[in-house]
């Protein structure tokens, strides 16, 4: 039900908390709190020449970037290369369809795809509700 779905996105959220704070501890800070409550949800159309719209709140910092996304039905994040990141993306809920460097794999509520620097790939959304990812992009 949606209770339970909540608390996993909070859950979610706190580890990406957690990570923007390591993301951050080269510069000396001991603590980063982001509330994506406060962050402006952009919605965009044809991500990297990808199909229909997607909407996503961002986190930014030298280090990498994590944004909780929806890919609305019928849209996609088009093929691109992570020329010098890590592209991590948890599924929250919906269904999907990523292919990376040829190979595709099928994305569900639970399942995280990786696309590791120097790697390309794309991303569909192939249900009938949002596709909704946190996605957490590692600069290395």
């Amino acid at each position: 039900g949606m209770r339970r779905r909540g608390d996993c996105a909070s859950t979610i959220l706190l580890s990406a908390a957690h990570a923007a704070c390591i993301f951050d501890l080269k510069r000396g800070a001991l603590s980063v709190k982001i509330d994506f409550n406060n962050i402006k949800e952009t919605t965009v159309s044809g991500m990297n020449n990808g199909s229909g719209t997607m909407s996503a709140k961002m986190y930014m910092s030298e280090h990498g970037k994590i944004i909780p996304c929806r890919i609305h039905p019928g849209g996609s994040i088009g093929m691109h290369k992570h020329l010098t990141s890590d592209d991590i993306n948890y599924v929250i809920s919906g269904e999907g369809r990523a292919v990376c460097d040829g190979v595709c794999e099928t994305l569900s509520s639970g399942v995280c795809h990786v696309c590791r620097k120097g790697s390309e790939h794309s991303i569909v959304n192939t249900g009938k509700d949002d596709l909704v990812l946190l996605t957490v992009v590692v600069e290395r």
